[in-house]
């Protein structure tokens, strides 16, 4: 099959579920033609350092640059604010973008488009060939929870967005073949806004088991990943170093927390400054650190689709202490069988301390989740119902136009 792929971002290992699909659909044969948005020719060019590209420019049959400059995006950003086009879908405006997808689609007689997320979606209205819109959450339940637990700036951004974010999922939806969503439960949601395409699907991320595991576990030693400027996750690192990490500390006073991860922004570097915390940046492997910690630590508030950081460290074998709104988009997950579910800083605190000081209790969870994980999230069984969802649409969108 000839496979339109478009992102708005390039799928580096970072972004695992397109930098997955990508590969696993080059690898089953499939020639995918990457289309992706760069905000400068320099940014396109320094892509082979990144982590991951090499990969996914051999797994292509081809890849395509559109630049769509910074300065440009917040000058679109800024003119949006009166309209009903909510700000990230302004960000990545381009119709040069647009252009380049139906030149692609002619040019390479592409049997189907695969569009990552809705804020590049409009680029493909119009646009005749069946057409799958990879939405992997619900953009309204993310703002929700920022209500609740964002900073003041964060928190008005989420008001304004909320007045455009029901009206724009509604509509991008309704061209497209089938709208995918990474749980049921960002697909309930997006259903029960009114959203429309021809259907509704889950497919959840998979993930890579590595062959080594958490066996070498550092005595008091947690560990938090994410990229650290991401909303949520400055959210959830700050609450933890803050609230619940002196809690541990009273009791062990040796633990050490480390926040892994590239970009941490200001708030989160000054978390370094706090005894205990150390914030490492970008790191060349994550794996070497969830082998080493004794307990993974996922203290989300601001939940919503596949919880990668949390389906990784079950992967390794590391032993996890997760709040519910963490782990929600893993169903089947069960607190005491493959990891431990906290909520509010006192009951967090207990269950890290639990995992701190027994390490039978935590060899036993980290055995079980990375079971569970292996059985039900091979990325082999993702893309395989990937590829039942690419013939569906293809037969859905013939017999329409019969």
């Amino acid at each position: 099959m000839k496979i339109l792929f478009a992102t708005p971002t390039p799928p580096l290992l970072t972004k695992p579920r397109p930098y997955h699909l990508i590969r696993g659909l080059g690898r089953r044969g499939h020639d995918v033609h990457l289309l992706t948005q760069v905000p400068s020719r320099a940014a396109a060019e320094a892509l082979p350092e990144a982590p991951g590209w090499s990969e996914v420019a051999e797994a292509c049959a081809s890849v395509e640059f559109v630049e769509v400059p910074k300065a440009r995006s917040y000058l679109q950003c800024a003119a949006s604010l009166p309209t009903r086009t909510p700000l990230r879908v302004a960000y990545c405006r381009s119709p040069k973008f647009a252009a380049r997808a139906r030149e692609l689609v002619r040019r390479h007689a592409c049997d189907l488009a695969h569009v990552d997320r809705k804020r590049i979606a409009p680029a493909f209205e119009g646009l005749e060939l069946p057409k799958v819109l990879d939405a992997t959450d619900s953009i309204s339940l993310y703002l929700r929870a920022t209500l609740r637990y964002g900073s003041l700036p964060e928190r008005a951004i989420s008001v304004a967005e909320l007045l455009k974010m029901p009206h724009f999922e509604r509509r991008v939806c309704a061209p497209f073949s089938a709208c995918l969503a990474t749980t049921a439960g960002d697909l309930r949601v997006l259903e029960a806004d009114g959203c429309r395409a021809t259907s509704f699907e889950v497919l959840p991320n998979g993930v890579d088991v590595p062959s080594r595991r958490n066996t070498a576990a550092e005595p008091d030693s947690l560990l938090f990943v994410g990229t650290m400027h991401y909303p949520p996750n400055v959210d959830a690192a700050t609450w933890f170093a803050r609230r619940i990490l002196p809690l541990v500390r009273a009791r062990r006073p040796g633990t050490l927390l480390h926040l892994v991860g590239a970009g941490p922004n200001r708030a989160v570097r000054r978390l370094g400054g706090l005894p205990g915390v150390r914030v490492t940046g970008a790191v060349p492997e994550v794996a070497p650190y969830l082998e080493r910690c004794a307990a993974f630590v996922a203290p989300m508030r601001i939940g919503g689709g596949f919880p990668n950081k949390v389906a990784e460290a079950l992967a390794a074998g590391a032993p996890t202490v997760a709040t519910s709104a963490a782990h929600a988009g893993i169903p089947g997950l069960v607190s005491g069988e493959h990891l431990l579910e906290a909520e509010g800083p006192e009951k967090f605190a207990a269950q890290t301390l639990r995992l701190l000081e027994d390490p039978d209790l935590g060899a036993r969870l980290g055995e079980a989740g990375r079971r569970f994980v292996r059985e039900r999230y091979g990325w082999h069984d993702v893309l395989t119902r990937l590829e039942g969802i690419y013939a569906s649409s293809r037969e859905i969108w013939s017999r329409a136009r019969a």
